[in-house]
């Protein structure tokens, strides 16, 4: 059985995560991240990707060359399909939101993504890096806590974070609480405040 008050997931993540918790782990703070801050923070990117887009069109479009249309065809293709790429990132990080679900419970941190299958992702204190905090202008915040070491991770040293939380301090708060009962302090908090 699990506490969940002060969650305010929707009852079919709620179900999910319980569904995930060990025997005798409780949750202790659970949340999402704002699909509309996400948007909004991933936003500055969609002009770059139809700039791109656009490219591709002209280059498509005026680039031919009397011997052979075919290459610049290919190539304006390109540029206008990484441009739609860029230029969706915004909407597609928002709907990913909707399916996150950020944990800490007394025994690890959880991020889980729960479409279809579930996927989740432990983190012990043990393995936690300094947790830092860096507050939005719109009143939510990314907490970062777990740096994974260069020769495990695919992705190199990228931080993990729970990003566009509504109540960054609350998870904060859980974290350093779970670090102080179940591994190495990780010293004081690092603040980030709005630009």
């Amino acid at each position: 059985m699990t506490s969940t008050s002060g969650s305010n997931l929707p009852e079919d993540l709620l179900a999910h995560l319980n569904k995930q918790l060990e025997d005798g782990e409780v949750v202790v703070w659970a949340g999402q991240s704002s699909s509309a801050a996400l948007q909004k923070k991933f936003s500055v990117i969609t002009p770059v990707g139809v700039v791109i887009a656009l490219f591709g069109v002209v280059i498509a479009v005026f680039g031919r060359t009397n011997h052979d249309p075919v290459p610049t065809y290919i190539s304006g293709g390109v540029f206008l399909l990484i441009g739609f790429f860029v230029a969706r990132l915004a909407s597609t990080a928002s709907r990913k939101a909707k399916n996150a679900v950020y944990a800490v419970t007394n025994k690890r941190a959880i991020l889980m993504f729960s479409a279809g299958v579930d996927r989740v992702t432990s983190f012990l204190p043990q393995d936690f890096g300094p947790i830092q905090t860096k507050d939005n202008k719109d009143g939510t915040g990314d907490v970062t806590f777990y740096k994974p070491a260069p020769e495990y991770s695919k992705q190199g040293t990228r931080p993990l974070a729970f990003m566009a939380i509504p109540d960054p301090q609350a998870a904060e708060a859980a974290l350093r609480n779970l670090v102080g009962n179940g591994g190495p302090q990780q010293g004081a908090a690092i603040k980030f405040g709005p630009k």
